[in-house]
């Protein structure tokens, strides 16, 4: 006789979600005591994933990649309270503050947009004004990839961008969302 709408008529509590478990290295970049699974695992692909993302086959990828960037892991990692996980539906390494994004890499391929495919790449978190002036200047940062392309940059980790530049440009992503946070978030991360 009237709208129940979602509300259970036993009024039970509902039983808890499964989630899946999640990598998580905040500075020592070794795993968390709780991972229950190594980033490297296939499952299969989520439907609301950036297209032509598709999860490693083994730890292959995941090795030759970090072999080849491990100072950017590295340093990613060092910045303050910095969380690492893996999106298997994305195939996304994502670098988080607080579990708020500042850096994202990937290697995209089967895309409609040509620039991106088969490019190692990490989004960043970028000033709108400084992000245009970046793009001009050095051909190796497209507008974030699968981000809105206004605030994120995407750099292609195999063109000529020198490290130390990609290196300020991370602190930048990284500072941009930490001062997003709470004052006393802010503090706690800082060791103030």
């Amino acid at each position: 006789p009237g709208y129940s709408g979602s509300i259970r008529d036993d009024h039970r509590p509902r039983p808890p979600v499964p989630r899946e478990p999640r990598i998580q290295r905040v500075h020592s970049g070794q795993p968390s005591p709780t991972a229950a699974r190594s980033p490297g695992t296939q499952e299969p692909l989520g439907e609301n994933g950036p297209p032509g993302a598709a999860a490693p086959a083994d730890d292959f990828w995941e090795e030759e990649f970090f072999m080849k960037y491990e100072w950017l892991d590295e340093y990613l990692l060092s910045l303050p309270g910095v969380e690492k996980d893996y999106k298997p539906e994305w195939a996304w390494f994502r670098y988080k503050i607080r579990g708020k994004l500042f850096a994202a890499v990937c290697s995209p391929s089967g895309m409609k947009d040509e620039a991106y495919n088969d490019h190692d790449l990490v989004n960043l978190k970028c000033d709108p004004a400084r992000s245009e002036i970046l793009r001009a200047a050095h051909p190796e940062i497209l507008p974030g990839f699968y981000c809105d392309k206004r605030t994120w940059i995407a750099c292609l980790l195999d063109g000529d961008l020198p490290d130390d530049t990609l290196r300020d440009l991370c602190a930048q992503s990284h500072g941009l969302v930490l001062k997003k946070l709470p004052k006393y978030a802010q503090r706690e991360i800082l060791g103030e």
